[in-house]
């Protein structure tokens, strides 16, 4: 069980959020290569695994540039 992000740059903040708004996890990729690719293992920084729904990707690079991205979850 997880998410695989592709085609990050080398450094960004991914945040994930509920449709609701709330902070669900926060994963801080760093690396040396472009086009990159980190891994989440749908656990909410509570250590809780993530319920079937909506949920909102903001990615973050360092310059202050913000991509949004949605995301469902089916169980």
């Amino acid at each position: 069980r997880g998410i695989m992000f592709y085609n990050l740059p080398g450094q960004v903040q991914i945040k994930i959020y509920t449709e609701n708004g709330d902070l669900v996890q926060t994963i801080d990729h760093d690396s040396p290569v472009e086009a990159g690719n980190d891994f989440w293992d749908m656990v909410t920084r509570n250590q809780q695994v993530i319920s079937s729904g909506v949920y909102i990707v903001v990615f973050q690079k360092p310059n202050g540039e913000m991509t949004y991205q949605k995301l469902m979850v089916v169980r």
